[in-house]
């Protein structure tokens, strides 16, 4: 017992009351370390490369990338190589990982090698080469005028 001032005080350990108020959306919170963490959709980008060395006519080329997970759609594409005749043009950029068509056509029919000069191409997917060409020159054969490659993954959609 403590007196203060005349008045006895029973001597007791302190209690502590704590209120707890809950409001907003749950869905604002942080997860715990028990949830699974969302997808931080820059983790699932790939980067692609297309790389052609042009033969002497770079104006009948062209190509186009698209994305088999989204009914085709366009990823990228070029039709432009005015004036690269001869020259090695890289084009890179990212897209999600997934499954992927890339096209490429020379308009004129007979490929980027051989009869008007030694082109070629390829595609990396994250620095991995997983198009090339094998076009074989044969002039007038339109059989070669495009190639279609598929790659990444169909289990990636």
């Amino acid at each position: 017992m403590i007196s203060m001032d005349g008045i006895d005080f029973e001597e007791r350990a302190p209690q502590v009351s704590q209120d707890v108020f809950i409001f907003g959306n749950a869905a604002d919170c942080p997860l715990s370390h028990h949830q699974q963490q969302p997808k931080d959709p820059e983790l699932n980008l790939v980067a692609i490369e297309v790389v052609i060395t042009h033969d002497n006519y770079p104006d009948d080329v062209s190509w186009i990338m698209r994305d088999k997970c989204n009914g085709d759609a366009t990823i990228q594409q070029r039709t432009d190589f005015h004036g690269q005749n001869g020259q090695t043009t890289i084009d890179t950029f990212t897209a999600d990982a997934g499954w992927f068509e890339f096209e490429i056509a020379d308009s004129w029919g007979d490929g980027i090698c051989c009869t008007y000069g030694f082109g070629s191409y390829h595609v990396n997917l994250d620095n991995v080469m997983v198009a090339e060409d094998d076009w074989v020159a044969q002039t007038g054969q339109v059989t070669y005028s495009n190639q279609i490659r598929i790659f990444g993954s169909e289990a990636s959609c």
